[in-house]
């Protein structure tokens, strides 16, 4: 069997072939750039697509322009990245490379090279396959987005999508579901459904069906606070606070809409209803049936318990914030004792820390504040290394909390209640007994 070559016939005049003009240019490039420019880019790429080579003074002959200018158009398509100049060492000459917007803006964005000019490592076939598929997929939140708002993906909007997706964590679905969701309430703008996708990223969301998931709750939500203020005959808008104090009553007292709507109606007759006096007597009656309840132990004999008051309970916990920082500053003592280097270390680094706490608008206080945070983990690190040498734990002189992620407050830094309150519930109906007997 004979095999067959087959091949197009070669036009040797320049001027019957085609130059192809990417849209994402026209689109976000050319709009903007001077027009002496755009006839130096259209000339040379006429030429990079033939590969052929031509002389910077023969460009500006044809295009009535000084050598300076042409250079000076170049390196504003540089600056752009539309193109890449590779100078010739030890000569004013360079190679022009034209840079496909195209693979720019969809392809991999790994390194060609080091940041020492080296060769990078070569990609493996699973990080090829990885890169291939994100790239894919972010194509298609691409084509989303051109289909819902009718105009292109500028670049400034695809690197925001990108960071998104890449940096942020929110996965395609969910990306191209805030689309759809903006696009329907007419808000197009991408760092508007930026913000959408990571608030249901933060939320837990990573396909369709959890997006959904949570604006039905949201949508349920939403008409408890309409009936709330119906019923108290508001016609203003909930604010945060009020909507705060309406979660509170479901969360974390665990009331239905009725015993909600009841309170409401107590209102009636009163010349200033508010949320406050609600407030108030959905806890009375919250107190009137146990308060909040310390449940028992795992043991199989369950534990003393019985309802505490969110007051007895708020003050367990300012008392055990006391005894951590009384106990905290028993072992500084110790520790300064035993090992008197650590003194001078202490003291810096309360000087660092109390430092920090200063407001300060000057000009380099941003500056001064990184290093000292900077001295402050170098510090902490010397800390630890001589606790270690000295026999102590390394987090020895750190507020030793009966619950670290509240730090005995009850509430976690995103002002949820925490989940420790049931357990120091139980301690506090103890606690407070006691205390009431010695009175």
């Amino acid at each position: 069997m004979s095999d067959v070559k087959l091949k197009v016939e070669r036009k040797n005049e320049m001027y019957l072939f085609r130059t192809a003009v990417e849209n994402i240019f026209i689109n976000e490039l050319l709009p903007v750039a001077p027009g002496e420019y755009v006839k130096v880019y259209l000339f040379g790429l006429m030429y990079a697509e033939q590969e052929r080579t031509i002389s910077r003074e023969a460009i500006a002959r044809t295009l009535r322009m000084t050598v300076g200018e042409l250079d000076a158009a170049w390196k504003y398509w540089e600056d752009r990245g539309a193109v890449r100049l590779e100078r010739q060492e030890g000569s004013d000459d360079y190679e022009i490379v034209f840079v496909s917007q195209i693979q720019a803006l969809y392809g991999s964005r790994g390194a060609v090279r080091k940041a020492d000019g080296t060769a990078a490592e070569p990609a493996t076939p699973e990080q090829a396959a990885a890169d291939k598929l994100r790239n894919i997929e972010l194509k298609g939140v691409f084509d989303v987005y051109e289909a819902k708002t009718g105009r292109l993906v500028s670049r400034t909007e695809a690197d925001k999508i990108r960071d998104a997706l890449t940096i942020y964590g929110v996965t395609p679905d969910v990306y191209s579901y805030a689309i759809k969701y903006c696009a329907e309430r007419e808000k197009t703008s991408v760092d508007y459904i930026t913000a959408v996708a990571m608030r249901w990223t933060k939320d837990g969301c990573r396909t369709i069906a959890d997006v959904k998931r949570l604006i039905d709750a949201e949508s349920e939500r939403s008409e408890l606070y309409y009936r709330v203020f119906d019923e108290l005959g508001f016609k203003r808008a909930s604010t945060p606070g009020d909507r705060a104090m309406i979660d509170k009553w479901t969360d974390e007292w665990q009331f239905g809409l009725k015993d909600i709507l009841d309170a409401c109606r107590r209102t009636a007759g009163l010349r200033d209803p508010s949320l406050r006096y609600v407030d108030r007597v959905l806890e009375n009656k919250r107190l009137e049936a146990g308060g909040v309840r310390t449940g028992t132990g795992s043991g199989e004999k369950p534990r003393e318990s019985g309802p505490v008051s969110v007051r007895v309970l708020d003050s367990y916990y300012r008392y055990l914030q006391e005894q951590a920082a009384a106990e905290q500053q028993r072992r500084t003592e110790e520790v300064s004792r035993a090992v008197p280097q650590l003194r001078d270390l202490l003291a810096r680094e309360e000087s660092l820390r109390k430092g920090l706490l200063l407001t300060d608008f000057s000009e380099g206080a941003k500056a001064r504040r990184k290093e000292s945070r900077a001295r402050l983990q170098d510090l902490n690190k010397r800390k630890i290394d001589i606790l270690a040498e000295n026999g102590y734990p390394g987090d020895y002189l750190e507020t030793p909390y009966k619950c670290k992620l509240c730090r005995d407050t009850g509430v976690t830094d995103d002002g949820r209640y925490c989940t420790c309150r049931k357990e120091r519930a139980q301690e506090a109906y103890t606690w407070n007994k006691n205390r009431q007997q010695q009175k």
